[in-house]
C-alpha cells in the first residue's frame, strides 16, 4: 500500500513544489533546526570527510532520488565532473521532472542520467562497484529497509562511502507526536538499535551518525559495525 508521501508523489506539480518550497520546511519542523538540502548536503559531506574515500568517485548512484537534486548538485561540483551519477526513483513523474530539471542545468553533463526503479530490488542492470551511494529521505519509506541496504551492500566498492538521511527516535527529547505524524504518513522512525542492525546486517558499518530532531544523518562504508555513540541535538 502506498504511503500519503508516495501518492502525493504522483503529481508532476507537487513534486516541484515540494523542492522549491516543502522540503526544508518539512525536514527543519523534524530537524528541531532550520534544514534544507543545501545544509543536509553539506553536513553529509562534512561527516565524510572525517574517514574520507581514496579516490574521486566515478561511479554514483542517488537512490530515491525523488526530484534529483543531490544527483544535480553532485554534477555541478568539480569533485565529480567525470563522474557517471544515475538517479533511481520508484515514482515515474518525479523521475520525469528530474530529467526536465537535469535539462536546465548550465553545460554539457553526459554522465547524468535518471531511471525509474524499486531501490528494494534494482535488478541485474544496475551493478557495481559503486564509489558513492546517496539514499536521503527514502529508507524510512520502503516497506523492506533491509532489502534496500542489502541493494545498497550489493552495489557499493570496497571504498566506497553511503550518504543517508532518514528518521530515528530522539532519546534526548521529546518526540511523540512528531513520530505520530511521521507514522501517520506512512514513513518509518527507526529505533537506532533497530537501524544499525539493519545496517550491519547487510554488511555495512557507520562511519559518523549525528541525530538532529529525529533527523538521522549516516555515513558508512562496507565492513563490520563498529560501536559507536550518536551526537543527538
Amino acid at each position: 500500500m502506498a504511503s500519503l508521501s508516495q501518492l502525493t508523489f504522483r503529481s508532476p506539480l507537487f513534486l516541484r513544489l515540494y523542492e522549491k518550497r516543502i522540503h526544508g520546511r518539512f525536514l527543519s519542523t523534524f530537524a528541531k533546526e532550520p534544514m534544507n538540502y543545501t545544509t543536509l548536503f553539506d553536513d553529509l559531506q562534512r561527516m565524510g570527510r572525517a574517514e574520507p574515500a581514496p579516490q574521486e568517485p566515478a561511479r554514483v548512484l542517488d537512490l530515491g532520488c525523488g526530484t534529483g537534486w543531490y544527483a544535480r548538485h553532485l554534477a555541478g561540483l568539480d569533485r565529480y565532473r567525470r563522474a557517471r551519477i544515475t538517479g533511481v526513483d520508484l515514482s515515474q513523474w518525479a523521475v520525469e521532472v528530474a530529467r526536465t530539471n537535469a535539462a536546465r542545468l548550465p553545460g554539457p553533463h553526459a554522465g547524468l542520467d535518471f531511471r525509474t526503479g524499486d531501490v528494494q530490488a534494482l535488478g541485474p542492470e544496475l551493478t557495481g562497484p559503486v564509489d558513492e551511494i546517496w539514499l536521503c529521505g527514502c529508507l524510512h519509506q520502503m516497506s523492506d529497509p533491509r532489502a534496500a541496504l542489502g541493494e545498497v551492500a550489493r552495489l557499493l566498492g570496497p571504498d566506497g562511502r553511503v550518504f543517508c538521511q532518514t528518521f530515528c527516535r530522539n532519546p534526548r527529547i521529546r518526540s511523540d507526536v512528531d513520530i505520530a505524524v511521521m507514522r501517520r504518513a506512512g514513513h518509518q522512525v527507526f529505533e537506532r538499535d533497530q537501524l544499525v542492525g539493519l545496517v550491519g546486517s547487510a554488511g555495512l558499518r557507520v562511519l559518523a551518525e549525528e541525530l538532529r530532531g529525529i533527523v538521522q544523518l549516516l555515513v558508512m562504508a562496507p565492513g563490520r559495525q563498529p560501536r559507536r555513540g550518536a551526537r543527538s541535538g
